[in-house]
């Protein structure tokens, strides 16, 4: 999977945009003009994908859908903004010196048994028939819908 765009990301989780692949001019395919002449790629964006490459590489490409990989890095990331500590520590530190921290190894524990267990708790309500499941249902399908109209209309 290719982080390529994060704007659709940030809407719904799950949706890419189509890319036009077709040959323009004579067809002729040019290669690398010099080193450096491409475009330089957001560094966030970068490190969001190493992560993914890395989850992917653990688990293998086949065990989880594209999106449940990025959905599940890109949970943890912003459960991990919650804490101001370390959103002031990559203030004060470098790269290096952040990426060697105790505290963000147990906060990335702490992140991810947090949102485990918000994700089991939100599932099992799925499966029970308490109130309000099915208004969460109908809102989703709207949410799908509009989703869906608009990747349509991108096309």
């Amino acid at each position: 999977m290719v982080l390529d765009d994060p704007q659709p990301l940030q809407d719904y989780g799950c949706f890419l945009p189509a890319v036009d692949i077709s040959l323009t001019g004579d067809g002729e395919l040019k290669g690398i003009g010099a080193a450096g002449t491409g475009t330089r790629k957001e560094p966030k964006y970068v490190a969001l994908q190493v992560v993914i490459d890395k989850m992917n590489d653990l688990f293998g490409a086949e065990s989880f859908s594209a999106s449940q990989v990025r959905e599940f890095v890109q949970g943890l990331v912003q459960r991990l903004f919650t804490y101001p500590d370390l959103v002031n520590q990559t203030k004060v530190n470098s790269k290096k010196q952040f990426m060697e921290s105790h505290d963000f190894q147990a906060a990335v524990t702490e992140a991810v048994v947090d949102n485990q267990e918000a994700h089991n708790t939100m599932a099992d309500y799925f499966f029970s028939d308490g109130p309000g499941i099915s208004a969460v249902i109908m809102a989703l399908a709207d949410a799908f819908y509009e989703a869906a109209i608009d990747q349509r209309t991108e096309v």
